[in-house]
């Protein structure tokens, strides 16, 4: 089998939501506005579309809980 840890997943999702790019997670702090490099794994629009994918899913699909203020 294949094993991830939350950590994996989290950093996926966080790629797919921040335009496409891969940064490394990290648990320094960082002054606000301070830009961090990354790699693009996928193209803007693809992120585009896989925001759109997961809004569906929280609005029409079975991840209705997912949906809080702000």
């Amino acid at each position: 089998g294949i094993s991830v840890t939350p950590l994996h997943i989290i950093n996926g999702a966080a790629a797919l939501a921040n335009g496409g790019i891969l940064r490394q997670p990290t648990l320094l702090a960082r002054a606000p506005g301070e830009a961090v490099e990354g790699t693009r794994v996928v193209s803007e629009r693809t992120s585009e579309t896989m925001l759109r994918l997961m809004r569906i899913a929280v609005t029409e699909g079975s991840a209705k809980g997912a949906e809080v203020p702000g």
